[in-house]
């Protein structure tokens, strides 16, 4: 509007108290939105604002009636700020929500992920029992009797790392990323793809037999040597000492037909090994403990069965009592 118009419209309304009043309300709402509107939210009828209003422009209509000059008004678009702040609130509520959600469910697979990958699985055979164990990896493990192998469940780790008490024959997948290490009794066997066996029970000492491929024996961390195919090592870790040799194909073969094989081996050793497959406790005299035994046995062949066979052999009698057998000199 005008300078002039202007004028002469603030003196009419200073004329009327009332209308005075409803500029006073109007100017309010439209210099100070967030604070009437606010208290317009907090006050759930609103009927004496609505009145207001009514009288205002009723008011408005009679002045442009009754003067004789003509107010000019622009029609503003009312905001409420605050409205615009509530909904910048709950955009912003929503994504933090979300983020919560997000972060609980990444923490979920990420907690998943970590389980899995350090999963262990055991597998512990019985007395006489072989049993075949196929690896993440795509290896193969067939245990001897009262072993125990550990590896990790998910083929997602970085290693392949198993760890062996007793005996057991690996035939190892290829993979030139990931070498494969059998870990028995303070050293370690090192591998890519190939076929060995080791034997590692508390009571004895751990021999290791390759068959195929090439093998690192690590102690400590450290390489103390390599083994290829036909070689063995038999390692005394009471001593520290290492001893490299060969073994006969005759002697794998024992093995793959689930026979003993004993090839000048003491009296002792012969019962150690038959303790593993038969449910029995010897108790063999010292006279005897170094008479030598060799042939192959097949394990499906009864205790009584067995040892009448090595009884000609070592010239030896024995005794069964319950699950006890004592083994004297003739």
């Amino acid at each position: 509007m005008k300078e002039d118009e202007k004028l002469t419209f603030e003196e009419e309304v200073m004329k009327d108290l009332e209308k005075k009043q409803i500029l006073d309300h109007y100017s309010l709402m439209w210099e100070e939105p967030v604070r009437l509107a606010v208290r317009m939210e907090k006050d759930n009828n609103n009927r004496k604002w609505k009145g207001i209003l009514g009288r205002y422009y009723e008011s408005d209509n009679q002045v442009n009636a009754d003067s004789t000059f003509k107010v000019e008004t622009k029609t503003r678009k009312k905001t409420f700020p605050f409205l615009g702040w509530s909904k910048s609130i709950n955009i912003a509520v929503s994504i933090f929500l979300l983020a919560i959600v997000g972060l609980k469910l990444l923490y979920n697979d990420v907690s998943n992920y970590l389980n899995e990958i350090n999963r262990r699985e055991v597998v512990v055979t019985d007395i006489g029992e072989r049993r075949e164990v196929y690896l993440p990896d795509g290896s193969i493990v067939t245990l001897g009797p009262k072993s125990t192998l550990e590896y990790f469940y998910s083929n997602k780790v970085n290693k392949r790392n198993v760890s062996l008490i007793g005996e057991g024959v690996f035939k190892v997948h290829h993979d030139r990323l990931r070498p494969f290490k059998v870990k028995t009794k303070g050293i370690e066997t090192e591998v890519l793809g190939t076929t060995f066996r080791v034997k590692a029970y508390e009571d004895e000492n751990v021999a290791i037999q390759l068959k195929n491929g090439k093998v690192a024996i690590n102690l400590q961390g450290k390489q103390i040597t390599t083994l290829r195919p036909g070689e063995k090592v038999i390692y005394d870790a009471e001593n520290h000492k290492f001893t490299r040799g060969y073994f006969k194909s005759a002697e794998w073969k024992a093995w793959e037909d689930n026979k003993l094989y004993f090839s000048m081996t003491s009296l002792e050793t012969v019962i150690n090994s038959l303790e593993k497959y038969y449910n029995y406790t010897f108790e063999i005299d010292e006279s005897v403990a170094d008479y030598v035994v060799m042939g192959q046995f097949n394990v499906e062949l009864t205790i009584e069965e067995l040892l009448d066979i090595i009884s000609y052999s070592a010239d030896i009698n024995y005794k069964i009592i319950e699950e006890k057998i004592i083994i004297r000199a003739n």
